[in-house]
């Protein structure tokens, strides 16, 4: 989409995005209630374990491969998740995090044209689920090879888009 100033403008819009994170919060959660461990931990601290846990492993080489496609996809509405490349030493909790964020940040790379990443040194981010995960800030520096820079006010992904379209 054309911007004034020789801006572009560019969407991609998977139909898991941050809900995939959501899915693994809600299996963790669930795994901890059925075997009785389950006490009062609340969604923002699962979120902030599953967190810290893939940070920890982001540069490991040995993590599984995780495709975030649980609802499809607006191009293959039929499409579905699925963890690749499993073995018995990246089969935890910690590689399955970290692959999930790498596997949502490719996801979104994967649909954005090569040529809209030339000429560019950095990746602007704003949003709930970049602003309160460090372990994803870092996937994307990773991914797309960029430093990230944060919008500095509090907003969601379309005004930071109108923002980005200012700079």
């Amino acid at each position: 989409i054309p911007f004034p100033f020789d801006k572009l403008l560019i969407v991609t819009a998977p139909l898991s995005g941050g809900h995939t994170w959501v899915l693994l919060k809600n299996m963790t959660k669930d795994l901890l209630k059925k075997f009785d461990t389950f006490s009062d931990f609340s969604d923002s601290q699962v979120f902030e374990k599953l967190d810290e846990l893939a940070l920890a492993e982001i540069n490991s080489v040995d993590l599984p491969q995780v495709l975030p496609h649980f609802s499809g996809e607006r191009r293959d509405p039929y499409c579905r998740g699925s963890i690749n490349n499993l073995t018995p030493y990246n089969f935890t909790i910690e590689k399955i995090a970290a692959a999930t964020l790498i596997g949502m940040a490719l996801n979104l790379k994967d649909n954005i044209p090569i040529q809209c990443f030339e000429n560019h040194n950095v990746i602007v981010g704003n949003g709930t689920f970049i602003r309160k995960s460090e372990a994803l800030r870092k996937v994307i520096e990773k991914v797309f090879g960029l430093p990230l820079v944060m919008t500095n006010i509090a907003e969601e992904a379309a005004t930071g888009a109108a923002v980005l379209a200012s700079m």
